[in-house]
Parts: structure tokens; sequence; C-alpha cells
């Protein structure tokens, strides 16, 4: 999976529309987590950084097939699709 597709993947799962340039401008998890809870707080949505990173974390760790415990919010998503694939 390349980082399009795992953008491509959050996209559908938090309902919003990241940048075109997503891929380059967000290389953290975290960059991913504060641009979906701005986009909910844009709606009137309040969500916790806590539960947007759990489900960052749920969905690189099943596309990228890594272990979910390696993703911290500093991890890097060139790191997790550069990762050799488990089998």
């Amino acid at each position: 999976m390349d980082l399009n597709e795992l953008f491509a993947r959050f996209e559908i799962e938090f309902e919003i529309d990241l940048p075109e340039d997503a891929e380059e401008r967000m290389l953290r998890v975290c960059d991913v987590r504060d641009f979906v809870r701005k986009a909910y707080r844009a709606q009137g949505i309040e969500i916790s950084a806590g539960a947007v990173f759990e489900r960052l974390r749920r969905l690189s760790a099943v596309h990228t097939k890594t272990d979910a415990s390696d993703i911290e919010p500093e991890t890097r998503f060139a790191d997790l699709v550069s990762r050799p694939r488990a089998a």
C-alpha cells in the first residue's frame, strides 16, 4: 500500500477530504490527527486527540501490516509504508 491509498482510507474512515498535497505536508500520524480534529471542529464536532489517534493507529496498522504498538503519534507514514511486510 502506498501513501495515496492509505490517505484515501483515512478520508473514508473519517468522512473528510484531505488536501491534495496531504502526503507531502502530513508526514506524521499526529499531523493527520490534528487535521481531522480541526475538520471535525469546523463542523461543530468535538473528538479527542486520543480517539482520532487510535482510529489512525488501527487503520495504519491494518493497511501497512504493522504492529499497532509500533505506531505512535510521531511515527512517520513514510516509515510505515516502507517497512517489510509481515507474511
